[in-house]
């Protein structure tokens, strides 16, 4: 069977592409669709921060299920499972792997924290500015958020006190936590060799799918675990099986045929079974689907980013939003958006130009010496 690539018109699109090709660092719209994701999370958000003028968010007043800004989420956790399990069969050493996602998620995580804790929060806080710089409610904001393994720390004292959601600074981190347990996932699927096994990796997943399973429907003692299952307003589902399907594709990706006829036809069967006890299998088979069907499609293609700010939106886009909403709590929730995007954008490629990108040339040059080092050879744009 030919890939869309090699068979031009209708006759390609009908016939589709193999998801190993979509995976190729030329072959996928993956930036793009991270970029609208972060800014999916931004519009998601706008109804909450500031719902002055009433608004519902329409994707949830659809479907009942779930709201713009998680399948935002669930749209990173599928496409980080595709992409980091490619990272560690590329590495296949954890001292290379390792410091690679480590610089992809810290660096910038301390930057934003660290700014906001010490630099936007003394500015904006109504305790005043040596309060709040010498707090201990600080110095436990900036360590909790940072390490992100003990729990994420929502609130600060006297910021934000007359918002819609009040003292909450960074909403959004309470996703990193879950994708850093997400590698780990990666980790011990890849030092069981579980991508050279389906059978070893359906296995794996089988069984922290009942971990999870479990945690739904039981409770514990462990805030990280608890968060695990953690399903914030908005939500009907958990995001760490949307990595573990994302792991499961990468790893039948020569198997797997991206067709956006079947995509329609799988979004025309959720539309027409929605009422059913069907509707949200059918829904999150037709999202993921048709993600894949948007990572692949070539008009998007055109479209070339040339700098990742995806991260950087996701990461300053809350406490932006709060600042905005703090200073006009009236404002119409998209004016408050058409506002906050161009600043958090801003925020994002300083992010990317000062923090982020630096530390993954680092990253991938540790990783290229540790394979020198053992006598292995890397393609450095490759890592």
């Amino acid at each position: 069977m030919q890939d869309v690539k090699t068979s031009p018109g209708w006759h390609g699109l009908l016939r589709g592409t193999r998801l190993s090709s979509i995976l190729e660092r030329d072959g996928n719209n993956f930036d793009l669709l991270r970029l609208c994701a972060a800014l999916a999370v931004m519009f998601g958000h706008s109804f909450w921060l500031q719902p002055a003028h009433g608004r519902t968010e329409p994707i949830l007043t659809h479907t009942g299920l779930e709201y713009s800004g998680s399948l935002a989420v669930y749209t990173f956790f599928v496409i980080s499972g595709m992409l980091v399990s490619a990272s560690y069969q590329r590495q296949r050493s954890l001292g290379r792997f390792v410091p690679l996602r480590l610089a992809r998620i810290y660096p910038a995580l301390i930057a934003c924290v660290f700014l906001t804790t010490f630099v936007l929060y003394p500015i904006l806080s109504t305790g005043g500015m040596a309060n709040a710089l010498l707090s201990g409610e600080a110095k436990e904001y900036f360590f909790m958020n940072v390490g992100l393994f003990w729990g994420i720390q929502w609130t600060l004292p006297h910021i934000f006190e007359h918002n819609a959601i009040k003292g909450v600074v960074n909403g959004s981190l309470w996703t990193l936590p879950l994708e850093l347990m997400c590698y780990l996932m990666v980790i011990a699927a890849g030092l069981m060799s579980a991508y050279s096994s389906r059978l070893r990796l359906v296995a794996l997943l089988a069984v922290i799918g009942a971990g999870i399973a479990y945690l739904a429907s039981h409770t514990s003692n462990y805030e990280l675990l608890r968060s695990i299952v953690n399903k914030p307003t908005g939500y009907s589902f958990y995001a760490p099986p949307f990595f573990m399907a994302g792991m499961l594709l990468y790893a039948v990706r020569d198997r797997v045929i991206v067709s956006w006829p079947v995509g329609i036809a799988l979004a025309i069967a959720y539309i027409a079974g929605r009422h059913s006890a069907l509707a949200a299998p059918l829904f999150y088979l037709a999202f993921v689907y048709v993600l894949l069907c948007l990572s692949g499609d070539r008009m998007l293609r055109r479209i070339r980013l040339v700098n990742d700010y995806s991260y950087g939106v996701y990461l300053w886009a809350f406490p932006i939003q709060q600042i905005v909403a703090a200073y006009a709590p009236e404002m119409d929730n998209l004016v408050g958006l058409a506002i906050s995007i161009p600043l958090t954008i801003i925020a994002a490629a300083l992010s990317w130009h000062i923090v982020e990108k630096p530390s993954i040339r680092l990253a991938r040059r540790l990783a290229t010496s540790l394979s020198a080092a053992s006598g292995g050879k890397r393609n450095p744009a490759a890592l």
